[in-house]
């Protein structure tokens, strides 16, 4: 879990050296709040889980126990919480490339096969955004190993930028709050505690800036694009 989030620290620090001096602290508050809020729940309900894992196993250590209780994580209908990350190299309406980052902070639901959750995270293309989705998760077994299906929608806020407040931004421009849309399959394993999944998917997202082109005059371009999600989390 401390290298997964020491991954994903430097990730968004490294994309965010593309901003300018003046957002710096900012993006250095958020980072801090974001790492802040995905380590205290995870820890604390990663101490819970333990205390009862080790009473679960206080009876018995052989592997034929160990292989049980690691099936048994996957077949209990339980709460999940967990983080996630997602690369997108992406191609917009305007045929530019640009790859999207997406790290997010996930609770839900299992039930059955089924796992029905909802995430807040922070998403970078050549701007920053605050994403909020939901999604769907369907496995085909209820084994160590499975594979799944997933769908998610949702829609993102850019964070910052305004068109009223020329002198204070660095891009003048306006971005419509966006809509996201993801689909496609993965493969997950449980450990004795916690469930790994990767995955691959068609990610499309509504990308509409509005710019000034002079000081009374405005253009509106529809960069809306599409391309390939590689995703790799883990939950408990």
């Amino acid at each position: 879990m401390v290298f997964l989030l020491i991954f994903v620290y430097y990730s968004v620090h490294n994309l965010t050296n593309i901003f300018n001096q003046t957002k710096k602290e900012t993006m250095i508050k958020l980072k801090s709040f974001i790492l802040l809020a995905l380590f205290i729940p995870l820890t604390v309900l990663a101490a819970g889980q333990s205390d009862n894992f080790n009473a679960k196993t206080s009876a018995g250590n052989d592997g034929h126990n160990t292989f049980m209780e690691t099936s048994l994580l996957r077949m209990q209908d339980r709460v999940i919480v967990g983080i996630d990350l997602s690369v997108i190299p992406s191609v917009t309406k305007m045929d530019e490339r640009l790859v999207r980052t997406h790290a997010s902070f996930k609770v839900g639901y299992k039930l059955s096969k089924n796992v029905f959750s909802g995430s807040l995270g922070v998403e970078f293309t050549d701007e920053m955004f605050l994403p909020l989705t939901l999604e769907y998760k369907r496995y085909f077994n209820q084994e160590i190993w499975a594979p799944y299906v997933y769908v998610q929608s949702g829609i993102s806020w850019h964070l910052r930028g305004n068109m009223e407040s020329h002198y204070h931004t660095s891009n003048y421009s306006h971005y419509d709050t966006g809509l996201i849309a993801m689909a496609g399959f993965g493969y997950s394993v449980t450990s004795l505690l916690n469930e790994f999944y990767f995955s691959l998917g068609y990610a499309y997202r509504s990308y509409i800036e509005t710019y000034p082109v002079s000081w009374d005059d405005t253009q509106v371009d529809d960069r809306s694009m599409h391309g390939i999600a590689i995703t790799a989390g883990f939950n408990f």
